[in-house]
Parts: C-alpha cells; structure tokens; sequence
C-alpha cells in the first residue's frame, strides 16, 4: 500500500484505471456503440461534413467517415491496455522460469549464454514482430486463415515470447547477484535448500525489482503495437479490400489504438487530429506507465526487506542453533567443502 501513497504512483495508477473503467462502461452500458456525424447542420443548413475537427459539441472530433473519436477511444482502451497487460504478465512469468533456472543453476555459465541473447538485442522486436506476424495478422485475396480470436492469440503469444531472451537474462543476472550474497553462503551452510532459499531468502530481494521489470515491459508493449500500427499490422488483423474500382484503405477489426493511428497516418497533413487524437492518447497512457515506474523505483529504492519475527515461521536449524548442530554436516565430508568454499572467499 505504500506504492499508492507516491504521488507519480497514484497520478499513473488513476490515469489507466479511468481509461479502462469508462471502457468496460460504455461495452457494457451502450453496448459498444459509435457515434456518427456525417454531415453537421446549423439553422438546417449543411456547414461542415466529415471528418469533423474538435469542437464542443464533438470534443475529439470524427474520423474521414464521421464516426466519434470519443467513443473510438474510449472502446479500444481496453483492448489496447488490457492486452498489453497480457503479453506484459506472459512475459513476466516465462522469463521468471527461465531466470531462475539461469540465475540459480547456470550461472556460471553466463558469460557463452549472454553472448547468444545479446542478439536479441540488436535486431528491435517490432521488426521481428512485423515478419512473424504479418502472414498471419493481414488479410490476403482469400480472406483470413484463422479466427479473430486465433489471431489475438497468436499476436499475444508471438509478442511475449519475443522478448522472453532478454528479459530471462535480466532477471536472471538480478538473481545471480543476490545468490552472490553472504547471507545465502550462511543459509547453505546451515543445511537450507535451494526451494527453501529462492523463497525464504531470495524472493524478498527479488520482488521488488519484478515489478519494476513488469512495467518496463508494459510500456514496450506499447510502443511495439504503435509501431506494428504504422506499419498497417493492426491488433486482431488488418482487413483489406481488394476491389479493383473503389479500393477501401486497410481497416483493423477493432478500434485497439494503433489501428487508428494506422489509419489515420495518411491523413496527417490535411486533417491532423485523425491521427494525432490516438497518438495522444496512446503517449499519455505511457506517460502514466513511466509515472507509475518511477512511483515504483522510488518507493523500493530504499526497500527494507521484514524478515518474519514469528519463530514459528522460522525454519528448526534456526531454534537454539548448537555450535554442533549449526556446522554439523548432513553428508559425510560436506562440512570440509563449505570450509574450503568459505576460505577461497576470503
């Protein structure tokens, strides 16, 4: 709870939960409905047809075919933060398997394992995502091979799994660090084990910094969907026209943000809100996201880990710990090894 009591916590945290809430109400209460404005009368007099520019009676003004940038925005918040929130927490975990398996077991290892992710590093996930996804998320001469579900599912599992490397390496090397610690050599030589020290002594330290990692992730998220917008690879697949006399531009099959802005990018030098109104929005929500980063670095830079005072909690090697029983071997010749490991050290 003290993350809420940080001021760029709590203004990030406000900013995406109104966004999302009015998205779930207007699905829920109007169904998902979009206004239109063709033509705009005064005294029955026709004086401006779409697309409309901001006024008061339309805030955000309408797109080439008089649908409300309002409702727009407001039905594709929660497909475009609710899914990158998927990939963000997919990627989390995935990568939490693997670094831990990197940080706790391969360690040692890490100097040949960094040299092959490191090329993900190098090559940007967007191109990488506009290759893998594009055969499956545009629509060709025979239509759609898959469902719009299908596609969603595989955009969302391309798109975390494509940063799983780097991301496993992250956590990985964080792990790695704390193992290196002197509080886990004193936990090894009083008989803990590895389940009992990764919860009990290295998840408190970790913690802190999976969240800051989650919204990293979160705002990456982001920005590769913006960037897949631009290139006409809209959320959930791009629907193309192909009639030869009146070809329609693409259109997405959702109002998720970057789809809007991939189809209102042709527009920028005549009517400039068509694709600025998403590109506002879709920079505000990350704004909020870095606001509610830095609430989080903020608040964990001086973490103090609580270890349970209760002693039922404690583990038994821990309860009137013997000068006998502390050093006591479980296996023959295994309290010469941490000697040995222990004078190497020092």
């Amino acid at each position: 709870m003290r993350l809420f009591k940080n001021t760029y916590f709590l203004i990030g945290f406000l900013f995406l939960f109104t966004l999302i809430a009015t998205s779930f109400l207007h699905t829920f209460v109007w169904d998902n409905h979009v206004a239109q404005t063709q033509v705009l009368y005064e005294k029955g007099r026709a004086i401006e047809a779409a697309p409309l520019s901001p006024s008061l009676d339309i805030p955000l003004g309408t797109n080439n075919l008089g649908f409300h940038f309002t409702h727009m925005i407001s039905i594709g918040a929660k497909y475009t933060i609710g899914f990158a929130i998927i990939i963000a927490t997919i990627r989390l975990l995935t990568s939490l398997v693997f670094g831990i398996l990197y940080g706790a077991y391969l360690y040692r290892f890490r100097r040949y394992i960094t040299w092959f992710v490191d090329v993900f590093n190098y090559v940007p996930v967007t191109l990488l995502a506009l290759f893998i996804l594009t055969p499956f998320l545009v629509e060709n001469f025979n239509g759609f091979a898959y469902t719009f579900w299908e596609r969603v599912g595989i955009e969302v599992v391309i798109l975390a799994f494509l940063a799983v490397p780097t991301t496993s390496i992250l956590i990985g090397n964080e792990l790695g660090r704390i193992y290196n610690h002197e509080f886990i050599d004193g936990a090894k030589v009083v008989g803990g084990s590895r389940l009992h020290i990764l919860w009990k002594h290295v998840r408190p330290h970790i913690q802190p910094q999976l969240w800051i990692i989650f919204m990293q992730q979160l705002v990456q998220t982001m920005l590769v969907l913006a960037h897949l917008g631009f290139f006409k690879v809209f959320f959930g697949g791009t629907n193309i026209s192909f009639d030869p006399n009146w070809p329609d531009p693409p259109q997405s099959m959702s109002y998720e943000w970057s789809g809007l802005i991939g189809n209102g990018v042709r527009y920028i030098t005549v009517y400039p809100w068509i694709v600025l109104v998403p590109i506002v929005f879709f920079a505000l929500t990350i704004l909020s996201m870095n606001f509610m980063l830095e609430g989080m670095k903020s608040v964990t830079e001086n973490w103090r880990v609580k270890f349970s005072t209760d002693e039922s909690s404690a583990p038994n090697y821990s309860k009137n710990p013997s000068p006998e029983k502390q050093f006591t071997p479980l296996k023959n010749h295994t309290n010469q090894r941490r000697e040995l490991r222990l004078n190497h050290k020092e």
